[in-house]
């Protein structure tokens, strides 16, 4: 770093389910690349997500929302793997995750379970799409939800902490329930590869707990990596297939406000 900017190459990987993206990109442009290339990183995106026939979530009001593919005109990908979402792809750990309750709340029929288990399985790939890419090191890592509004900037001096050596992850400060929040991060490569390879721990987190719980899952993942960890207050906001959005108790501004409850409306008339 020279006063005060970086100039090295950050990994910026997309991972999950995107149910969003045509609401969620403009806030990734503005708030997460803009920041990054004026701090003086190369973001390269990578992006792997699952593409079931719908969506349907009914915890979360999405009922067999039909899943957009409307990634040429929303992020400058480098890579991007869209794969058809099966229980295949997750079928080794099927059996000792139904076996143990979501932590919390009740999951009868197995479909929140399922999509823990999913997204780890997007984020395996994601690892491997990494190195692909990885022709040069990399100097920082973030990992983000595509389903994310960011409504903040970028927390570069987070971020800087992470490439000067002083810590090796930054994760959010908020919804943690009892572990870490799980949205998004900023890491080093040791700690991307604990983050990205929680699969690996589900097993004996079942075992030992009784559950399955994504926030207390990475938080293990993190502890047994070694991971010195600091959060930040950057917020961001869950964005449904529907276009609802989740003020998540943050106190937005009236425009804000009146664009998030107009999404599902344009939805319905096909606008959006």
């Amino acid at each position: 770093m020279e006063d005060g900017r970086v100039n090295g190459r950050c990994f910026v990987g997309f991972f999950g389910l995107n149910r969003s993206l045509r609401w969620t990109a403009p806030s990734i442009r503005r708030h997460i690349l803009d920041p990054l290339r004026a701090a003086g990183f190369t973001p390269v995106l990578a992006a792997h997500f699952n593409q079931p026939a719908v969506i349907h979530h009914p915890s979360s009001n999405e009922q067999a929302v039909k899943v957009r593919r409307d990634l040429k005109m929303s992020l400058p990908f480098d890579l991007q793997w869209v794969e058809p979402q099966q229980d295949t792809n997750i079928a080794e750990l099927v059996e000792p995750v139904l076996a143990v309750p979501f932590r919390d709340y009740d999951d009868p029929t197995g479909g929140t379970r399922r999509n823990i288990l999913h997204q780890l399985h997007s984020l395996r790939r994601l690892r491997s799409m990494a190195g692909l890419l990885g022709d040069q090191p990399f100097d920082a890592f973030l990992m983000l939800r595509p389903d994310i509004e960011y409504i903040d900037p970028l927390d570069i001096e987070g971020l800087k902490a992470v490439v000067r050596g002083d810590v090796d992850m930054v994760s959010p400060s908020w919804h943690q329930y009892g572990g870490l929040n799980d949205r998004f991060a900023f890491c080093n490569h040791k700690a991307a590869e604990a983050f990205m390879s929680r699969w690996d721990h589900v097993a004996s987190h079942c075992q030992a707990h009784g559950y399955i719980h994504p926030e207390t899952l990475l938080a293990e993942a993190i502890q047994k990596a070694g991971i010195r960890l600091r959060t930040t207050d950057q917020r961001a906001l869950r964005v449904r297939a529907t276009g609802e959005t989740f003020a998540e108790g943050f106190r937005l501004g009236k425009i804000k406000r009146v664009a998030h409850r107009a999404r599902p409306l344009l939805r319905t008339l096909g606008v959006a």
